[in-house]
């Protein structure tokens, strides 16, 4: 934007100075206006008849002739201020047209910028809210970041030292293991052990029982042999000692009776002796018996003895083996439930090993996610750090844009107020212009009907002096007809930055100067080409049409280029074909607007002619 009214400001410059240029013009016009009025006084005064005889008609004949060549002079010179005026007047119109858009181009600008300048302010105001909130946002992320750096280092410290220690009671937890599986290995073993030891001294006591149940059985069995054979004894012993007293009964009375009748006889004695000798074997048999019998008592006595003992052995024997198997069944029970006890140890123990890796593992984790915080940390403050330079060089930009703003609202007010200053300037100038258009448009009708009275006494002092040769005809035709020509108003143009009244007419001096220098010569003829004001208003011609050739105006561009042209500049020529060449015309940037190749070959065979060497190229170019 800025670029543009910059641009803007140039172009209006540059139309100040073709307003300059135009008055400048003008002034010249009225300058040669007078002069031909001067002139055409003149001639009518030097018209009158003279009364002086034939030197008298010689001088009025050199006089006409002069008076002639300067009218013609005249002629030629209100014809290019005819010209000059006309391209002056369609410059002004183009300006004024280009004023127009102006004018409405620096409305929307003024809009615009007003547009921008609240655009600007919702920025600024939208700026200094996101910076506040951009610094309370650093605050803060300063803050946390500071309190989370102390909090890392606290946890990074009471990590490493739990870290330690968990590895510590890893440690120890581990061995414990260790000693609970070898203490739980050997209980296992010593269970084992206890259990074989245990199933020995089961079939031990078993086969003991076995054994003093077999050994029992057999007592019991020789027992009662030994008492059926003791029965037997006794039943013996009894029929014995039954037959013994049965004999006895038997043999007492035949004893008695034999003793009493056969005593003294011999026969009796033998058999007295025998009978003695057969009781006396009975009572050794008897007591033989007896004693068998007592020894059969005994025995049966030590058997019962001894089957009372192996009875109270096997009784005490089963005792001990029921006291052992319940000993060994409660070590057994013992032993069972201490390995069930080292089992939950070992489970327990492996439990706190895998709570202990467990933790072990989370702190690791949570190290590794203290490392994380810290390396976020330090990428926050690093954050931080970035936000506050950026809220720093949000700040700046807030400063700089708020300069800008002010600049540019200063910019605005300023270019508002010249904006007016300069357009009421220009409604002025373009008031006097037309004041000065229409005071020269009469006086150069002033000046048209004082020629034709100037040659009509010029027709009635020829007709009078035959020897003088008329003048032609079509010159004073030709004039009356640029005379009667109308002129194009000059349409008031807005102008920027500069009023006219306050640049300095440069070229005017000098105008005047040749003006003054005219008006004391009379007679004396300036002929056009030596006339060295059409070099420089030639050389101003091109440079105005090349500010119009940049601007795109390529129908102005021409029309200015002609008339520098037309005043033998051969860079104008060039610059003019450049304007009709189909080949160089799209450069100007400009579409829609048609080239001219035969015109531009013409323009450039002439300025080719007036020593402009690219110009052969450009025609060689187009003839291709």
């Amino acid at each position: 934007m800025l670029q543009h009214l910059e641009r803007e400001h140039d172009r209006v410059e540059w139309l100040v100075q073709a307003l300059d240029d135009a008055r400048r013009e003008v002034e010249t016009q009225k300058a040669l206006t007078a002069k031909a009025v001067e002139e055409g006084s003149r001639l009518k005064e030097a018209s009158r008849p003279n009364q002086a005889g034939e030197s008298g008609a010689a001088e009025l004949q050199a006089f006409l002739q002069e008076e002639r060549e300067r009218s013609a002079r005249l002629e030629q010179d209100l014809a290019a201020a005819r010209r000059d005026v006309e391209t002056q007047t369609a410059l002004a119109t183009n300006s004024g047209e280009e004023v127009s858009s102006l004018k409405q181009a620096r409305e929307s600008v003024a809009a615009e910028l007003q547009k921008t300048l609240q655009q600007e302010r919702e920025r600024s105001a939208r700026l200094e809210r996101d910076l506040a909130a951009a610094r309370r946002d650093v605050e803060t992320q300063t803050a946390l970041a500071t309190k989370s750096g102390e909090e890392v280092a606290a946890l990074k410290q009471a990590g490493n030292g739990v870290a330690t220690e968990l590895e510590k009671t890893l440690q120890q937890e581990r061995e414990r293991s260790a000693r609970l599986e070898q203490d739980l290995a050997a209980t296992r073993r010593d269970a084992e052990t206890q259990a074989a030891l245990a199933a020995n001294v089961n079939e031990d006591l078993s086969r003991r029982s076995r054994a003093a149940e077999a050994s029992a059985e057999d007592l019991r069995q020789s027992m009662q042999k030994e008492r059926e054979r003791a029965d037997t004894l006794a039943q013996d012993l009894s029929l014995t000692r039954s037959a013994i007293y049965a004999y006895q009964a038997q043999t007492a009375p035949v004893a008695k009776a034999s003793e009493d009748a056969f005593l003294p006889k011999v026969a009796g004695e033998s058999g007295a002796a025998e009978l003695q000798n057969s009781l006396q074997h009975e009572r050794d048999r008897i007591g033989e018996l007896e004693k068998t019998l007592a020894a059969a008592r005994r025995d049966i006595d030590a058997q019962t003895a001894l089957a009372a003992n192996a009875s109270d052995e096997v009784a005490r024997l089963t005792q001990v083996a029921k006291a052992g198997a319940v000993e060994q069944r409660r070590s057994m029970q013992k032993e069972h439930e201490r390995a069930e006890a080292l089992a939950q140890d070992l489970s327990m123990a492996r439990s706190t090993i895998y709570a202990y890796e467990a933790q072990a593992a989370k702190a690791s984790a949570e190290a590794a996610q203290l490392k994380q915080a810290e390396a976020n940390n330090t990428a926050s403050l690093a954050q931080s750090q970035r936000e506050r330079q950026r809220a720093d060089q949000l700040a700046r930009d807030l400063a700089k844009a708020s300069r800008d703003l002010d600049a540019q609202t200063e910019r605005a007010s300023k270019a508002t107020e010249e904006t007016a200053r300069i357009k009421q300037a220009g409604e002025r100038d373009s008031a006097e212009l037309r004041n000065l258009l229409l005071r020269e448009r009469e006086r150069a009708e002033g000046l048209e009907r004082d020629l034709a009275s100037a040659h009509r006494d010029n027709g009635a002092l020829a007709a009078k002096i035959p020897s003088v040769a008329s003048p032609p005809a079509t010159t004073g035709k030709a004039v009356r007809e640029e005379l009667s020509a109308p002129a194009r108003p000059i349409q008031n143009r807005p102008v920027q930055d500069k009023p006219v009244q306050d640049k300095p007419v440069r070229d005017k001096p000098v105008q005047d100067q040749d003006i003054a220098a005219r008006s004391q010569a009379g007679a004396q003829v300036i002929p056009k080409e030596v006339n060295p004001n059409e070099g420089v208003q030639a050389a101003k011609l091109v440079a105005r049409a090349s500010v119009l050739l940049e601007q795109g105006n390529i129908g102005a561009a021409r029309i200015v280029l002609e008339r520098a042209a037309e005043m033998g500049s051969a860079r104008a020529s060039f610059v003019l074909a450049e304007t009709y060449d189909p080949l160089i015309l799209p450069n100007f940037g400009t579409y829609g607007t048609q080239g001219d190749p035969t015109r531009a070959q013409n323009l450039y065979a002439r300025a080719e002619a007036g020593g402009i060497k690219e110009a052969k190229a450009r025609f060689e170019a187009l003839r291709r």
